[in-house]
């Protein structure tokens, strides 16, 4: 009589066995903390979490430092520019609105 196969994972420092029969994931015990089982999906652990989290974060301080670089420190020139633009197109409306006005009395 032949004893069924076995394959041996280790996560962690807990040793799960299971049949190379079962499908993944149905047969296995869920041994993971209380918190990760309710927080998230099966087969996803904190430290995986945490490593996915530090990885985007640090993604993004890349990004944002490439940004700054290529801006030369001067985060607000296109507001500046912006409100100069508006400025002068007000400027360029007041008088307009003088030279009608004026024309209006005379």
């Amino acid at each position: 009589m032949a004893l069924p196969r076995q394959r041996n994972s280790v996560a962690g420092s807990t040793r799960v066995d299971a049949d190379f029969d079962a499908e993944d994931g149905i047969d296995l015990p869920d041994d993971r903390p209380w918190l990760e089982r309710a927080l998230l999906p099966p087969g996803t652990t904190l430290p995986r979490v945490a490593s996915c989290v530090t990885f985007f974060v640090t993604l993004y301080c890349f990004v944002f430092t490439l940004w700054y670089i290529a801006v030369a420190g001067d985060v607000c020139a296109s507001e500046r520019a912006a409100a100069d633009q508006a400025a002068a197109e007000v400027e360029r409306l007041r008088a307009e609105l003088k030279a009608l006005q004026g024309g209006r009395k005379g």
